[in-house]
């Protein structure tokens, strides 16, 4: 070996000698480094003419394992979900308040049938009264905050959804603007491991907000694309866009999150947007979309279900019964009958007027069984008739309404007590709400006693309904136009294969209800109503609020659930007095300390009632307090549902990180050793150095 060639091979030596150090120096100084992935240098021998001629760095590659690594990606998004579904259900826990707490709804209920027990004493004392008015007020009033408090925090998930996207808009923006930088490195053979670092960091923050697979490319590229296979960054970079609506009621809309393509010349999107929604499996966007679209949605309908069933009983009491003395005047809620219906009555229901005594004045029986009239108009005439002058019924535009024309007078309505009138199971007062004691924004109410055969009159607008799945995602929009005269014609449109058919069965039931039943395969849709312009029959009702399709009009019963303020203001117009039918012209037919009402109310402690499924909740046929213990308790276990699944995905982060950690992090006592061989190695190239000087001055000095 000639001098010249031992001092290149001891140069080589030395220099990848300080490469190895400055490597193992660099992995030191990032032993605490969250994402570090250990590095270390490759170097291979240099042979010229079959003979060695030192060595030469090759590259400095990252020690990782592929598989683990996706695995920590996976399992931090699951983490994350499950952190933000435990993060909400806890704050919805801490509004419910403490189980044992007197402010709870189980609490107010049983105050309620406190109240009541104490009225069947004392039905004429109004202090007892309006005892049980304001016991009914604090329930309302609690299920209320509880509603407004779901919808608020599924407006605050709305809102992190914006933010989360911003997060995810800025980790894509990092890891395609450093693909060009290590393609460039690589191609000139320069170091790229500190720069796929800052890369694979970004998209650890990436899985954070959702869940994403990549695929390395030899140039040193990365694509990045989510679980289902939605492309992210490639050659280009795609941007999520989402717009939270200011305010959150039961009926909002929410945009989607959608996902486009940037051109890679102007930066500016370029191309149709695509729904994203459905494409999004895990990540804390996954469960902030589950907590506001499911979680909380399932919770509010369900407290929904309770309020209309609540409300729904209270009402049929109350219309049972009569204040006394009965009031001059009773008005209905808006229906959709009109003159010309069919009253669809079966039973007996007498309509009377009374003086404030109590005593009969007029009165006047009608027989929907034994001589059923032709339509309502045929009903007005015939009871107006009986009634002699002294009082008037009327039907105005849905609206039923009785009274009596001596301003000292009151009226009454009362079903037979053997063969009460009945429509769709309710009878002729309840039906038409003309002495309701609670009122909401919407009933919750929807058997309308209508059947197919029946003629709509429905003259123009038209009813858009949308499906989506579970995910949120978009399946079908549908657009119902009137088609016909009868509900029949409409319901064969709804049931099309193009329409709804394809999902549901649809069907209305004995009592009117209309029925969406989930064909299977199909059970976890929801079907929302983002526009109706139908008129019902000339009322205010409209064909989605007729039918109660749509989340608001199942949610709402528990919004401003309250009693109606001419009672709240005046006890004395609490229905507690039972009409006694057999009394007759002339005589007293209502007594001041009848306790029948109160009897009835503080029956509904242990009252058995059926409610429909809501939310997580199955059809139930059980009391109040068991439905609002229910209720809770399905909340409680929604929240440590949440909980188990944020621990148990956390231990396997741990389990994978450390996994992880142990083959790609860096090991102190590894790379110290390191450094010692390194420094033993530069070391012992100086010294061949200074041989091959020596020697080489040997020469020149023997010359």
């Amino acid at each position: 070996m000639s001098i010249t060639s031992m001092l290149n091979t001891a140069l080589s030596g030395m220099f990848a000698s300080q490469t190895a150090m400055r490597t193992t120096a660099n992995n030191i100084a990032n032993v605490n480094t969250v994402g570090y992935q250990r590095q270390v240098m490759r170097q291979e021998n240099i042979v010229v003419g079959g003979n060695s001629a030192g060595v030469r760095v090759t590259d400095i590659s990252r020690i990782v394992d592929r598989f683990l690594s996706s695995a920590g990606l996976k399992a931090s998004s699951d983490t994350s979900a499950a952190s933000v579904q435990r993060e909400f259900h806890d704050r919805f826990q801490a509004i419910l308040g403490n189980p044992d707490s007197e402010s709870t709804i189980s609490a107010r209920l049983d105050k309620v049938f406190g109240d009541f027990a104490s009225l069947t004493l004392n039905p004429s004392d109004r202090i007892v009264r309006q005892a049980s008015l304001e016991g009914i007020t604090d329930l309302s009033i609690e299920v209320s905050r509880l509603s407004q408090s779901i919808q608020d925090l599924r407006n605050d998930a709305s809102q992190r959804i914006e933010e989360e996207v911003s997060n995810v808009n800025e980790a894509l923006r990092r890891i395609h603007d450093l693909n060009p930088l290590i393609i460039r490195q690589k191609a000139l053979g320069a170091e790229t491991a500190g720069l796929e670092t800052q890369r694979d960091l970004a998209i650890a923050d990436l899985a954070k907000s959702i869940d994403v697979k990549t695929i390395n490319h030899t140039d040193g590229s990365v694509t990045v694309s989510t679980s289902s296979g939605v492309t992210l960054v490639d050659k280009a970079l795609r941007e999520i866009e989402y717009m939270a609506p200011g305010v959150v009621t039961a009926d909002t809309r929410f945009s989607p999150i959608s996902v486009q393509r940037l051109d890679s010349t102007t930066g500016l999107p370029s191309g149709s947007k695509q729904d994203f929604d459905g494409n999004i499996l895990s990540g804390s966007l996954r469960g902030l979309l589950d907590m506001r679209d499911g979680d909380l949605r399932n919770l509010s309908l369900s407290l929904g279900e309770f309020a209309s069933n609540f409300g729904v009983e209270v009402n049929r009491i109350h219309n049972s019964f009569s204040s006394f003395p009965p009031p001059n005047s009773l008005t209905g809620e808006q229906t959709v009958v009109n003159g010309a219906h069919a009253t669809n009555f079966t039973g007996k229901v007498t309509f009377a007027v009374t003086d404030d005594k109590g005593v009969v004045i007029s009165e006047t029986l009608v027989d929907f069984d034994a001589a059923n009239p032709a339509d309502y108009d045929a009903l007005v005439a015939q009871v107006n008739a009986g009634l002699g002058g002294n009082g008037t019924l009327s039907l105005t535009n849905g609206v039923m309404s009785f009274t009596a024309t001596n301003a000292a007078h009151g009226v009454v309505i009362k079903d037979d007590d053997t063969a009460p009138s009945s429509r769709a199971g309710k009878g002729f007062s309840h039906f038409f709400g003309m002495n309701n004691l609670m009122e909401s924004n919407v009933s919750g109410d929807y058997k309308t006693g209508l059947t197919g055969a029946e003629n709509h009159n429905i003259a123009s607008g038209t009813t858009t309904f949308e499906v989506r799945d579970s995910s949120g995602t978009l399946l079908r929009t549908y657009t119902m136009a009137v088609v016909g005269p009868t509900f029949n014609d409409q319901l064969a449109d709804m049931s099309a294969s193009s329409a709804l058919g394809d999902f549901y069965n649809i069907s209305l039931d004995a009592d009117g209800q209309l029925l969406f039943e989930q064909k299977p395969g199909f059970d976890t849709l929801q079907l929302s109503v983002p526009s109706d312009s139908t008129l019902m029959n000339g009322s205010t009702l409209n064909f989605s609020g007729l039918f109660g399709i749509g989340d608001r009009f199942l949610v709402e019963p528990s919004r401003n659930m309250q009693v109606k303020e001419d009672i709240l203001l005046n006890p004395e117009r609490m229905a507690l007095a039972s009409f006694d039918l057999t009394a007759g012209v002339g005589n007293v037919a209502l007594s001041k300390g009848d306790q029948s009402g109160a009897l009835a109310f503080h029956g509904m402690q242990n009252g058995l009632y059926k409610f429909d499924a809501a939310g997580e909740m199955a059809n139930l046929t059980v009391s109040f307090s068991q439905y609002s213990a229910a209720f809770l308790a399905n909340s409680g276990l929604m929240g440590a549902r949440a909980t188990s699944r944020q621990e148990d995905n956390l231990a396997l982060k741990i389990e994978i990180d450390q996994r992880n950690s142990d083959i790609s992090g860096v090991n102190l006592d590894e790379e110290l050793s390191n450094l010692i061989v390194m420094q033993t190695s530069f070391n012992a190239a100086a010294r061949l150095i200074r041989s091959a000087d020596e020697m080489m001055q040997t020469l020149i000095d023997s010359i």
